[in-house]
């Protein structure tokens, strides 16, 4: 029979190698726990930065292409005011010397306002105010240059043939000529037109400006469309 030492020495050498493979087994289940936690939230941040990399480019995307229809309309509008305005943009007869046509293109001018709604958190939510008053301003534009044309075409064209305009003609001799009517339709119509694309001319590069702000203040390091507003040979701008 063993002696009770030597029993006891067992029995206390078992408890000792059971209570080292349990704290044993309870760190590294907490080491494991730890790295397991670890690379979950190591994943989270990968998703959460994929999804931000993907939101990034979506908005910078909505927000070129609103720079991008800006410029098309700052583009078209200056080149109607060079072809049909300026060189009568002082004379009282620019009514009836602006040549017919020229109807800006509405194909692509609109914005996508549900891909734009990020601006809405900005600073300056009332951007997308601006961004619809332009389109309409565009529109409306676009519209009357129609109506214009139109008459010129179908009422002004045919007697213009037969009269001659020389530096100086009174326009209540065009308007006795002409008829009233058509001479002060053809004058509304005119200076409707004139006031849009000098209107227009002016704000679009201030809102491109701004729009352009917001988006490199929100997506630092990003690249943005950006276009300087018309100048004339002295370095002023234009209209």
């Amino acid at each position: 029979m063993a002696e009770p030492s030597l029993l006891v020495k067992v029995g206390s050498d078992l408890i000792s190698q059971g209570l080292a493979a349990l704290i044993g087994a309870a760190v590294g289940a907490r080491i494991a726990f730890h790295f397991e936690r670890q690379k979950a939230a190591e994943d989270r941040k990968q998703i959460e930065s994929r999804e931000r990399r993907r939101e990034i480019d979506r908005e910078a995307l909505a927000g070129n292409m609103a720079l991008f229809t800006l410029t098309q309309m700052y583009n078209t509008l200056l080149n109607f005011w060079r072809q049909r305005i300026e060189q009568w943009r002082d004379d009282p007869l620019l009514w009836y010397m602006m040549p017919p046509g020229g109807e800006p293109s509405l194909e692509g001018i609109e914005f996508d306002y549900t891909a734009l709604a990020f601006l809405l958190k900005s600073e300056a939510p009332s951007i997308m105010l601006k961004l619809d008053g332009l389109a309409d301003q565009y529109r409306t534009l676009a519209d009357t240059v129609r109506r214009r044309s139109q008459m010129h075409e179908t009422e002004l064209a045919p007697k213009m043939e037969t009269i001659r305009i020389v530096p100086g003609t009174p326009i209540a001799n065009l308007e006795g000529y002409l008829g009233k009517r058509v001479a002060l339709t053809m004058q509304t119509y005119t200076a409707d037109i004139r006031t849009v694309v000098y209107t227009s001319l002016d704000e679009l590069p201030k809102v491109a400006q701004q729009l352009h702000e917001l988006l490199q203040k929100r997506m630092p390091g990003e690249n943005f469309i950006w276009f300087n507003r018309a100048t004339d040979r002295e370095g002023k701008p234009v209209p």
